[in-house]
């Protein structure tokens, strides 16, 4: 009698641990297997996909071993309920908008990784390149910030400097004319006091008054009208006239 052939078959199940199954046919139906992992998995068969590869296998294929025996491996899914479908109209739409997206950090790249990590090293390793850079720039702005300070003092002092001259100016022009009134007011003062002084000194001198010079023009006055009246006028006038000075004689001698 012909021994049976023996196969394996590799399941990877849902825990993803694999397991071995030992059939005894080349071939093998899905329903079959499906059966077997029902008793394996406690998964009924109607919730099991079976993937082998990239091929879903339905519940009417069967899976054939090489010659050697062995079956290709498989793995086992659960079945999802899908939604009501349209996904496919709305990417048609998108894409008849014209609106691209243009962010793709969210995407990987051969190697498994974030292209927002990627990116984000890469803006790393420029920072530090260009460390020596900042620096060198830190350098120069604090160099030309204490240069601009400098000339702003410089231009500060300068105004300050016009602007007390100015005021100096401005002082000594006005001393100058106070000082210039204030002579003039004294000089004129000096020549008051100068007359009053001399006045008084005439006075003391010679003993007259301005009530004095007063009375003489008087007594003048009246000696003129008698010469006009007659000679008797003229008379009274002489002897008044003499007596007259000789009272002026007697002063200046006392």
């Amino acid at each position: 009698m012909k021994r049976p052939i023996e196969s394996q078959l590799l399941v990877r199940g849902l825990n993803g641990r694999t397991t071995c199954l030992q059939l005894n046919s080349s071939t093998v139906r899905a329903s079959e297997l499906k059966a077997k992992l029902e008793v394996l998995h406690c998964v009924p068969s109607a919730c099991q996909r079976i993937i082998c590869g990239t091929k879903d296998i339905g519940e009417d294929g069967i899976l054939s071993a090489d010659a050697s025996g062995n079956f290709p491996s498989c793995s086992v899914l659960l079945r999802l309920r899908g939604g009501k479908g349209g996904f496919g109209s709305l990417l048609r739409g998108s894409a008849k908008s014209g609106k691209h997206v243009e962010n793709n950090d969210a995407c990987r790249d051969l190697s498994g990784r974030r292209l927002r990590h990627v990116n984000a090293e890469k803006k790393l390793n420029t920072w530090a390149d260009d460390e020596k850079e900042r620096e060198i720039e830190k350098v120069a702005h604090a160099h030309l910030k204490k240069l601009q300070a400098q000339e702003k003092k410089e231009r500060e002092d300068k105004e300050m400097e016009n602007l007390f001259s100015k005021e100096v100016k401005d002082n000594e022009d006005k001393l100058a004319k106070s000082m210039e009134v204030g002579l003039m007011q004294a000089k004129m003062k000096r020549k008051e006091l100068n007359a009053t002084v001399n006045a008084q000194v005439k006075r003391q001198k010679f003993g007259w008054d301005l009530g004095d010079l007063s009375d003489s023009d008087s007594d003048d006055e009246d000696a003129e009208e008698g010469v006009g009246a007659g000679p008797s006028g003229a008379a009274a006038a002489s002897g008044g006239a003499g007596m007259k000075t000789t009272t002026v004689a007697g002063d200046v001698k006392g």
